[in-house]
């Protein structure tokens, strides 16, 4: 059997991602500006600029024996919105939280002199030498959805973009709360934006939770009376939780009783989610717990709730489009606002950082394709044995790449890319990516 030309697969990857770019570009180029100030308008023109310029030029070798054409590298733009960067993004964060929970099943207990207890990663372990270690904790993986009370024109008391003051309530919640504090060990969060008429401002959590029995009816009944409480909003208009909606707020929890939603601030937020992480079943619809360690099952359900590290703002799942004018009003906004943090345990944990910033201030960050064989083997006549063949390389827009699925995704370059492509002048790989750092770096100049 043919083996499978990843090489290929993964340049059809890019160049679909590469048009869809394009389709975005124009549809900013076309949208009505009609009522955006000149900052959003700004954005807009540099979103847009980077989806065209995204993975333009990647670099590409031929084979001067075989003429076949290989993927290399690309530079990327790191924007947000663009769909390559997304995906290599999300192609990162898998691989990296796969490693991490192969070392991590279970999370070291540490003891000090005076008797307290402490969490630590095995990576994270010398940072408490005089710490000795008295145990091991196993946790089991939760996803915390976390909403405020909020009004068109109004927001969340008073504030149309209330993104610090949510952020700055679950840090309280965290750090308050008795609870949450002795049984989530660790996890991280990040904050989306939906509906562009009220602005839906919310927070998806990744939880590590100690294992125990009913450890999520227990973490649920704790979390929503502390977050309805410090989420009362004085815009609500509602002055009492009316008895036919105690059962939306029961529902989920068997330890919820009706004294308990008697309790609660009617002015608060009344429902959070809180989920051990699950897959739908793609057969039946339904909800599967993901209890086998770092399966496949598991590491997508994973992926599902922090899917905010690859996800860009605004983006609709259901249609596959954005809506321009939501983003066109919050990009501003966000900009270089830290929407996602790591607490706890994972705190401080370098394994899980998403973004690592380039040497010498060089740009964009390089996409290399590192996992196959990027050279092709030739049979030398006079010595029997397997050479790489002699390459010359190119740079050229993966737009004009294309991919045969019925030839192994074998790529041919069209007419317009071999037109457009510039030749190198590199003999190797290395040389050859070398020179694209350069070139990059002069055309920023």
């Amino acid at each position: 059997m043919k083996p499978v030309n990843h090489n290929g697969k993964k340049s059809n990857v890019i160049s679909v991602l590469k048009r869809k770019n394009m389709r975005l570009a124009k549809d900013i180029e076309e949208m009505d500006r009609t009522g955006l100030t000149p900052l959003q308008s700004e954005f807009m023109d540099k979103l847009q600029h980077n989806l065209r310029v995204c993975a333009c030029p990647s670099l590409y070798s031929q084979g001067m024996t075989t003429g076949r054409t290989n993927y290399v590298a690309s530079i990327r733009c790191d924007d947000k919105c663009c769909f390559i960067c997304n995906f290599a993004r999300q192609k990162m964060v898998r691989r990296r939280y796969m490693a991490w929970f192969q070392e991590n099943q279970k999370i070291l207990v540490l003891q000090d002199a005076r008797g307290r207890l402490r969490y630590s990663t095995r990576a994270q372990r010398d940072k408490w030498p005089e710490c000795r270690q008295v145990a091991e904790v196993e946790y089991d993986l939760m996803h915390l959805t976390l909403s405020v009370p909020h009004y068109p024109d109004k927001g969340f008391r008073g504030e149309r973009y209330y993104y610090d003051t949510i952020a700055a309530l679950y840090h309280r919640l965290r750090n308050k709360l008795p609870y949450f504090r002795d049984n989530v060990i660790g996890g991280e969060y990040g904050i989306e934006t939906t509906n562009p008429d009220n602005l839906h401002i919310h927070i998806h959590s990744l939880l590590l939770v100690k294992r125990k029995r009913q450890s999520r009816n227990l973490l649920h009944y704790e979390i929503l009376r502390e977050w309805n409480r410090i989420t009362a909003n004085p815009d609500n208009p509602r002055t009492e939780i009316e008895p036919g909606q105690y059962p939306s707020v029961k529902a989920g929890n068997r330890l919820i009783d009706d004294d308990y939603v008697a309790a609660l601030d009617p002015k608060g937020a009344t429902i959070i989610g809180l989920e051990v992480i699950y897959t739908i079943d793609p057969v039946t619809g339904e909800k599967v717990r993901a209890t086998e360690w770092n399966s496949e099952a598991m590491i997508r359900a994973v992926m599902e709730t922090i899917s905010y590290h690859f996800s860009p703002q605004t983006f609709d799942k259901s249609t596959g489009g954005f809506d321009l004018a939501l983003l066109a009003e919050i990009k501003p906004v966000i900009y270089r606002k830290q929407l996602y943090r790591k607490f706890g345990v994972l705190h401080g944990e370098a394994a899980l950082n998403i973004r690592v910033e380039a040497a010498d201030g060089e740009p964009g960050e390089l996409d290399v394709m590192q996992r196959v064989n990027i050279g092709d083997a030739v049979l030398d006549e006079e010595t029997g044995e397997l050479i790489e063949e002699p390459k010359r390389f190119v740079l050229t827009s993966p737009n004009y790449v294309f991919h045969d699925p019925d030839d192994n995704y074998k790529i041919h370059l069209s007419r317009a890319g071999r037109q457009e492509a510039r030749n190198l002048k590199a003999h190797t790989t290395v040389q050859a990516l070398l020179e694209l750092k350069q070139i990059i770096k002069d055309s920023c100049k």
